[in-house]
């Protein structure tokens, strides 16, 4: 009875309609339980649970975390949604924080079976949350839409369900360009060198030393490198060409899961061989967790450079050398290389990353040409041009040219010098001329004649 409704769901539900079996107590399996499944663990399990019990998580995410990065230690009874995520490449991280975000909804909205699905009770939750919580923004709130459109479908095939309708397709994503909770800025170009130097008189932060967190700004204001590929980073990575050096990093280790292969400025390259022929390959460039709290690092920096943390810009945290960078990037690269360097599929993505300098606008609008002008000749200069635009309407190369212009500007009816734009009656007619005697036609068949 239990295998059932997996089994033989029209068979089940005509149980349900002749009052021989009890839809809400038997024979389906919990949203819950597909979620994260039943296991069976083996030897070592608790092992790993107590390994990953650090940094102050709770148990159950370390018992996750265990699920995820040790499936060789445990055996599942049923499929589960968090081992079909690890089985198709994702992060452990993106499994993680999508397992936890279906776990709170599933929760909060009291979803239990299939049935309970429901887009408007799940709208009416996220519309809450937005209201309530200040870091609950459009953003995050599109998060959990897509991950409980994930959870659905992968539910849709377990439960046998092919004919139904996602339950979720229905709520519509956000616009998120207007609901930015956290404002970034970017940093200037007198802001840039101070904050690098101002590691040296703070010291280690983050078991980061002043050298290493030197050149790990360095690195990030100028790729556009995220905090936790930069933490993945290792000696290797930075190859050595034909063209010069080149960051590569994994998919694993990227937010898009493809590989990134950025350029990197020989500028930076000179810099950055010395400082990593001081380090060993397969050892971390930048170790530990500081990528978590990565702004807390940077503020200690900036308070000694005396730069601001928030203006009225906006914050200049870790991901704000990202912005940093991308905004650098577009005063020298096209439009199309930019989306490539940002690693974007969209470049509307990549515009969000671009901020405007008033300075730079500035001296950009005072290249703009004055349009609409008008010049004024003297009578001693009107022949000369006006000539000059008859030889562009009347066809200097013809034989009569100048005759033609000379009968056209010296007629007794030509009252208004010849001018390309606003002819009287008569500079059409000259200039209709011009364009047949510029152009002959055949002569005629009967009189020998042009037919001019």
């Amino acid at each position: 009875m239990r295998e059932l409704p997996t089994q033989s769901p029209r068979l089940f539900q005509k149980l349900i309609e002749n009052g021989l079996t009890n839809a809400s107590a038997i024979g389906r399996r919990k949203l819950s339980d597909l979620l994260v499944v039943i296991i069976e663990e083996r030897n070592g399990f608790d092992l790993a649970v107590a390994a990953f019990n650090r940094h102050g998580n709770t148990r159950e995410h370390a018992r996750r975390k265990a699920l995820v990065l040790r499936q060789d230690l445990y055996v599942c009874k049923h499929e589960g949604f968090l081992q079909s995520l690890s089985a198709d490449g994702d992060t452990a991280d993106h499994v993680l924080q999508m397992v936890s975000r279906v776990e709170a909804v599933l929760t909060a909205c009291g979803f239990q079976y299939w049935e309970d699905f429901s887009a408007e009770r799940l709208k009416q939750w996220l519309h809450q949350q937005r209201q309530t919580r200040a870091d609950f923004g459009t953003t995050t709130s599109n998060h959990y839409i897509k991950a409980m459109r994930s959870f659905a479908h992968w539910c849709k095939r377990q439960l046998k369900r092919g004919g139904e309708a996602n339950p979720f397709d229905e709520i519509e994503l956000l616009n998120t360009s207007k609901d930015i909770r956290r404002k970034r800025r970017v940093a200037n170009e007198s802001e840039i060198e101070p904050i690098v130097l101002a590691t040296h008189s703070v010291g280690t932060v983050k078991r980061l030393n002043p050298e290493d967190r030197a050149m790990l700004y360095r690195v990030a204001l100028t790729l556009a490198v995220r905090a936790k590929e930069c933490a993945s980073l290792m000696p290797e990575n930075f190859l050595v060409g034909s063209d010069g050096m080149r960051l590569v990093i994994a998919p694993t280790e990227t937010k898009n899961s493809k590989e990134a292969n950025i350029p990197v400025p020989s500028a930076l390259a000179e810099v950055l061989k010395p400082w990593l022929a001081k380090k060993e390959n397969g050892q971390r460039l930048w170790p530990g967790t500081w990528y978590r709290d990565a702004a807390d690092m940077l503020r200690q920096d900036l308070a000694k450079a005396k730069i601001e943390y928030e203006t009225k810009e906006g914050f200049l945290d870790f991901h704000a050398a990202r912005h940093t960078a991308i905004t650098r990037g577009s005063r020298v690269m096209p439009v199309i290389d930019l989306k490539n360097f940002a690693r974007h599929s969209k470049i509307e993505t990549t515009m969000r990353y671009v901020h405007a300098c008033d300075e730079q606008l500035r001296a950009k609008v005072e290249l703009l040409p004055l349009l609409g002008r008008t010049e004024k000749y003297s009578d001693t200069d009107g022949p000369k041009k006006c000539d000059q635009k008859c030889d562009h309407r009347c066809g200097s190369t013809s034989q009569g040219a100048s005759l033609r212009r000379t009968n056209c500007h010296h007629s007794e009816n030509d009252t208004t010098p010849c001018v390309c734009k606003g002819l009287l009656s008569v500079d059409t007619e000259c200039h209709k001329r011009g364009r047949r005697g510029s152009n002959p036609q055949p002569p005629d068949r009967q009189s020998g004649t042009l037919t001019n």
